[in-house]
């Protein structure tokens, strides 16, 4: 019994090696698999990736065929006539602003005399008005004085008859 128990055995380590084997062959195969399905997304991203590098060429060549027709001297000739013609334009702007700057300084210059003038009136006007004032404040207290001494006088004059 010592050689089928043997052989038993060894049946069954190698049961249980293969059932191993097996697992590991069969996580081996699910992980190609995956590895697989990853590396295809990879390759359509790089598919897709190059077809735009390659559209994007094919633009840029179009730019530099037509930047080369025009000419690298011509594109600067160009780029300055433009920053002169910017300069000029602005240099009429800042012309324009000055000249409108200088007639509302002059406009406000005019009615600042004016606001001087009519300031000046109002001033001499508050005077007189103010001197008109005093006087009849004057006025008032003589007839007020006036009255009082009337009065004292037809109260003096009542008594002595």
């Amino acid at each position: 019994m010592g050689k089928e128990a043997e052989k038993f055995l060894q049946a069954e380590e190698t049961a249980v090696n293969l059932v191993n084997t097996l697992t590991n062959l069969n996580k081996e195969t699910t992980s190609y698999q995956t590895a697989k399905k990853e590396l295809d997304v990879v390759r359509q991203r790089l598919i897709e990736f190059i077809e735009s590098t390659k559209q994007a060429a094919e633009n840029s060549y179009e730019i530099i065929k037509i930047l080369k027709d025009i000419g690298g001297p011509e594109i600067l000739t160009r780029i300055t006539a433009v920053e002169n013609k910017t300069i000029e334009e602005f240099g009429k702007q800042k012309d324009d602003i000055n000249e409108f700057r200088f007639k509302l300084e002059e406009e406000f210059s005019i009615q600042k005399d004016n606001i001087d003038k009519l300031k000046s009136q109002l001033e001499d006007k508050f005077s007189t008005q103010f001197n008109y004032m005093k006087k009849i404040k004057i006025l008032i207290s003589m007839v007020l004085t006036s009255s009082i001494i009337a009065i004292c006088l037809g109260l003096i004059i009542l008594f002595y008859q």
